[in-house]
């Protein structure tokens, strides 16, 4: 901006200042442009304040944007023609299928990660017709329940940790886990599906009469 006012940076800096400006802590916002929006809204919101009977349902991510300072056990090299290893998406699969009641159908809400709707994957779930998924839209993972808790998880507990080693962050978060499920509050899910959908469509229409 100093540049392009030809004003000194301590100037604008002092400007800034004397206004309560912060541009550096603005966030961008994506809006999802997925074509199924309106679809999948009523499906997961449906979910939530309706879900089935003789059913489970799982809100499902994976953590982002947490490391520690020593990896220990590095990813596998990417190869030629496809992403990195999708042998956790099968263990945790497994693991659900095996500790959750057989008589149960299993919904799992999920992004749209591409891992997720790999031939593999779909062949498995195929095998298994109690597990039912549901993808979220694009640019949407704010629908995702489970965000809520990698939220809290993130504020309380890694924001200001500083683990050594693979080992001590996983020993956090399972203490954070086993800490907040000795106590669990539920989650209700309040927004509307009709409300949602018609904030989207002004952000649309708004960011429309932008360009």
């Amino acid at each position: 901006m100093a540049k392009a006012s030809d004003l000194a940076p301590s100037t604008i800096h002092r400007i800034w200042r004397e206004h309560g400006l912060k541009p550096h802590r603005i966030e961008t916002f994506k809006l999802s442009n997925d074509p199924k929006f309106v679809e999948k809204v009523r499906d997961i919101v449906g979910l939530y304040v309706n879900p089935p009977e003789h059913a489970l349902v799982l809100s499902v991510d994976e953590k982002s944007q947490i490391q520690a300072l020593d990896r220990t056990q590095p990813g596998l090299p990417m190869k030629r023609g496809r992403g990195a290893t999708m042998t956790h998406d099968f263990r945790f699969l497994r693991l659900i299928d095996k500790q959750t009641p057989a008589e149960l159908d299993l919904h799992l809400i999920l992004d749209n990660y591409a891992a997720h709707k790999t031939e593999a994957v779909k062949r498995w779930l195929a095998r298994h017709p109690r597990f039912h998924v549901h993808f979220t839209p694009s640019s949407a993972s704010w629908i995702n329940a489970v965000e809520s808790l990698f939220a809290t998880l993130t504020k309380r507990r890694l924001k200001r940790g500083v683990f050594r080693s693979v080992i001590e962050l996983n020993q956090a978060i399972c203490a954070y886990l086993d800490a907040h499920n000795a106590a669990p509050k539920p989650f209700h899910w309040t927004a509307p599906a009709n409300t949602i959908i018609a904030k989207h469509h002004r952000g649309k229409c708004l960011l429309e009469s932008l360009h």
